[in-house]
């Protein structure tokens, strides 16, 4: 699902960038609002599915499907991160500034060899840990590639993302809590 509002929205943003590629207060506007709606459907959908693995797996998939459940955490919050990320590239392809995308990816490639050798020696779990943190790195760098080219920082691009990471926060503590209470119902149902 997150998928398909990405590529829908990569298409759009990158046709909006390309036609206001001189003109960085737009670029920066269109990057920040469309980080604000990834941010907003994203980050509370993955962090309500990591508060509650085990009532997902268990709804949609059965209890035959039980050792899925210590993987969905991190790679449902994984899949936050790489919605996020879809934005990224087509402002900087609009941009003409393929180059940072690429020199940000063959950093995380160094970065996910020796997390993935390493992980893959511990468990599953450990695995999909790593992945998410390859993915936050990714991110980090990406995100490092693309402020100066908007003439952004850091602390502009958190505070666009304020309202997604406090609705993610609640959505996922009230869903946790009404999990907890609701224990005697069946998952499906909860």
């Amino acid at each position: 699902p997150i998928n398909t509002l990405t590529t829908s929205l990569q298409g759009v943003l990158f046709a909006a960038s390309s036609r206001a590629q001189t003109d960085m207060k737009q670029l920066k506007k269109g990057y920040f609002a469309a980080t604000a709606v990834i941010g907003l459907v994203s980050l509370p959908l993955a962090a309500t599915v990591a508060s509650v693995p085990e009532t997902v797996v268990t709804a949609i998939y059965g209890k035959q499907w039980l050792a899925a459940i210590p993987v969905l955490a991190p790679l449902a919050l994984a899949m936050a991160i790489h919605a996020l990320l879809a934005v990224v590239g087509p402002v900087l392809m609009a941009q003409n500034k393929v180059g940072l995308e690429l020199r940000a990816q063959l950093i995380t490639l160094f970065v996910m060899l020796p997390i993935l050798y390493f992980t893959a020696q511990q468990s599953i779990k450990s695995v999909a840990w790593g992945v998410l943190c390859i993915y936050f790195v990714r991110w980090i760098l990406l995100v490092n590639a693309i402020l100066p080219t908007l003439n952004a920082n850091w602390v502009e691009l958190l505070n666009v993302l304020r309202w997604p990471f406090i609705c993610a926060i609640v959505t996922a503590l009230l869903t946790f809590i009404c999990d907890i209470a609701l224990q005697n119902i069946p998952p499906l149902l909860r």
